[in-house]
């Protein structure tokens, strides 16, 4: 049997050593979800499930931990929205199903995603990954109009192009950032180490995906 989505009042849990960043007994407002839950959940969430996949040692993983609270928070009072999260190195079956080959990893499954050859197409969140950038992906997917905390409007795709622009040309000069990531293939208790800048257009055109993941 599967439990509903939400509890009748503000969904809360408290994590307990996770997610990463986050701090120990610190609220934590997504759903933890594995193994034996993911496939249950996405098939019954009425518009959709964004899903963060992370791994505890991700240095990347941890920056945008407080990040994506705010979004379970601006999203938990909605029923038909499911925000999760992922210890894939836990739940390396999940990992494998999922085809999940970097850290962080932020995927947006359609409405009761069943994961059939007929289902929609699950789209991977790219860019800063910031509170405002992914509260806005699941809204103009999802067709909702959550506000984040203190704003008197939602938040769109096309508000933070500016931001998305700077975060982009910090990457690109190795300064990393919120739309960062760590590769898996090399965990360490410190992440991964800092990218050092480039001294040609080319280099940084070039610039791999292990400077934004940790990948496998």
């Amino acid at each position: 049997m599967v439990m509903p989505l939400r509890t009748n009042s503000s969904r809360l849990f408290h994590a307990q050593g996770g997610p990463p960043g986050l701090g120990e007994g610190k609220p934590s407002f997504s759903i933890d979800l594995g193994d034996s839950s993911l496939d249950a959940y996405l098939a019954q969430s009425e518009l959709g499930s964004l899903v963060w996949f992370y791994a505890p040692w991700c240095a990347h993983c941890k920056a945008m931990a407080a990040s994506y609270e705010m979004v379970a928070h601006a999203f938990m009072r909605d029923k038909r929205i499911l925000i999760a999260k992922v210890d894939a190195t836990t739940h390396t079956a999940t990992k494998e199903r999922y085809n999940v080959d970097a850290f962080p990893t932020l995927v947006w499954y359609p409405s009761r995603y069943d994961g059939s050859a007929s289902a929609p197409k699950p789209e991977k969140f790219s860019g800063a990954r910031t509170t405002e950038r992914m509260v806005a992906f699941v809204n103009e997917r999802a067709g909702t109009s959550a506000h984040i905390r203190g704003a008197s409007v939602p938040p769109t795709l096309t508000d933070t192009a500016k931001a998305r622009a700077m975060e982009r040309m910090k990457a690109e000069m190795g300064g990393g950032g919120p739309g960062a990531t760590a590769s898996i293939s090399s965990p360490s208790s410190s992440g991964s180490k800092p990218k050092s800048k480039s001294k040609s257009k080319s280099k940084s055109k070039s610039k791999s995906k292990s400077e934004d993941h940790d990948e496998l």
